[in-house]
Parts: C-alpha cells; structure tokens; sequence
C-alpha cells in the first residue's frame, strides 16, 4: 500500500497493517473455496489478503469494489470493479446476489453516502439462509467500518448489525472515532454491551 499514495480529496485513508489483517482474518475466517468475498472501499484490506502466502487464501472468489482505478493494479481486471457510490447499482452484474462476505467502508461520514453504499452492499450480499462453509462456519458476514456518528444511519441500513468492540486504525492517522459494525462475532471481536 506504500506504493499508492492516500488521495484525501477521494477521503482516502488507509487502514493500520495490524486493522487491515484482522478485517482480513474476519473475512477469510473457515472460508471454503466456493467462498465469494467482496471488499468494497478498502483497497489496504484486499492488499492484507493478496500478501498472504496462497495456501492461506482458501478462496479464488475475492473482488475489490474501488473509485480509484489504480486499484486495478492490484486486483487484476477480473478481480476489480470500478465503484462509484453515487451509482451504487451501477457495476457488472455477476456478483449481485452472489456474495457470502462484504466489507464495506463508505468514503464519507454523510447519510447520502452511507445509505447509497448499504444500496451496494445489500445489492451483493447472498441471502442469509444460515448455509455453512465447508468448516461449518457461516458463510454469511457483512462489516462495515465506519464512523462512529453513523451508529444511526449503520443501524437502519443493516439491522442485524451491531457495534463491535474493535476500533479500526488507520495508518496515517485519522481524527475521526472509527467503529467496526457487523453482524457476526468470532474471535477478533464481540459484539459492544
């Protein structure tokens, strides 16, 4: 990620390596190989993944979501979509429908922008029959790293999310209280009480 230079007028901040690793794990956690995993603003988590060893990743289905195309680079063109937040709906359709685990962090801390990317996610996101991975874990999880001041707007956008107790970093600082909303625990976080 040192390659690519953080835009702040794009409200580009990358995550800390140790926050980018853990929303990884989150991800990746009794994935299978039919696994679909999509990471939608978070180019520093889908770096995290691409630099563990392949026996590691148990799954070929990982797609970045991103605005800033040179992204590309990273993902590959059949792995990267350009995403556009304002266009929520406005990608490829062979993933609509199909993804068993999202990562979301919507560029900016405004309501318009938060509930157009729970338009996206909701649009991705497989539904939640309570199917299992291969491991026996759930294939269904959703996250969304946010800030704080979005509980609100997170909480009508996704209902069976809740805040956990992580606090995502991010590596060059970021003024903002961070938060980590999701609809599942495990052993990186619990839910907030």
């Amino acid at each position: 990620m040192n390659l690519f230079k953080e835009d702040w007028q794009l409200s580009q901040f990358w995550y800390s390596d140790s926050t980018a690793d853990k929303l990884a794990d989150a991800l990746l956690e009794g994935a299978d190989a039919t696994t679909v995993i999509a990471i939608v603003s978070a180019p520093s988590v889908y770096a995290a993944i691409q630099k563990r060893d392949d026996s590691e990743i148990p799954t070929k289905h990982i797609y970045l979501f991103e605005y800033d195309t040179r992204f590309e680079l990273l993902a590959g063109k059949d792995h990267f979509f350009f995403y556009d937040y304002n266009k929520p709906l406005d990608f490829d359709d062979k993933l609509k429908g199909k993804v068993d685990r999202l990562l979301i962090d919507p560029p900016f801390l405004n309501e318009d922008c938060q509930s157009k990317s729970a338009q996206t996610a909701k649009s991705l996101l497989a539904p939640k029959d309570g199917s299992k991975t291969s491991d026996g874990l759930l294939k269904h999880r959703l996250i969304s790293c946010t800030g704080e001041r979005m509980a609100q707007v997170i909480k009508k956008a996704y209902p069976d999310t809740e805040i956990t107790d992580f606090y995502p970093e991010h590596g060059n600082g970021l003024s903002n209280e961070f938060r980590c909303y999701a609809n599942f625990e495990w052993s990186g976080w619990k839910f907030s009480k």
